[in-house]
């Protein structure tokens, strides 16, 4: 009996994984304007925050494909390239929670947070934040604001 309970606590918690990562997938096909960036340069003595705002460009995400166009720092960013986004349940206290990554294959690795942030705010997302801190051969951190 107890194989049993397991088993189906088992099974629902990877339906309950694979149901939020579809409901993200399916958010962020589409276009997303970005309308805030900040660039972090950790230096010392004192980091030093470049905030850019406006329509500064665009994320258009294809079943397999991004197209991207944007301007950071005076710096144009364009391509073509595959995305994978991936769920990971993190501890936070007593509960776990949703910790998406935005891998866009050689160009960006991005934490990503759909909406507030709250549960289910994968759902139908209209807002999409995404933080820039893996080395990919950039010096600054940096994030970014989209909306659809």
């Amino acid at each position: 009996m107890k194989k049993y309970l397991v088993l189906g606590l088992a099974f629902l918690l990877s339906v309950s994984c694979s149901k939020d990562e579809e409901q993200a997938y399916d958010s962020l096909i589409g276009t997303w304007t970005i309308s805030e960036i900040k660039s972090i340069y950790q230096e010392l003595p004192a980091n030093e925050v470049v905030e850019e705002t406006g329509t500064l460009g665009t994320f258009v995400f294809n079943q397999r494909t991004v197209n991207f166009d944007f301007v950071r720092n005076d710096t144009v960013y364009q391509g073509n390239a595959t995305w994978n986004l991936d769920l990971e349940k993190v501890r936070s206290g007593f509960t776990r929670e949703n910790s998406f990554t935005l891998d866009v294959d050689g160009f960006f690795v991005f934490d990503a947070f759909f909406g507030d942030g709250t549960r289910n705010s994968e759902k139908n997302a209209e807002s999409l934040f995404l933080i820039q801190t893996r080395d990919n051969g950039f010096t600054p951190i940096f994030e970014m604001t989209l909306k659809k």
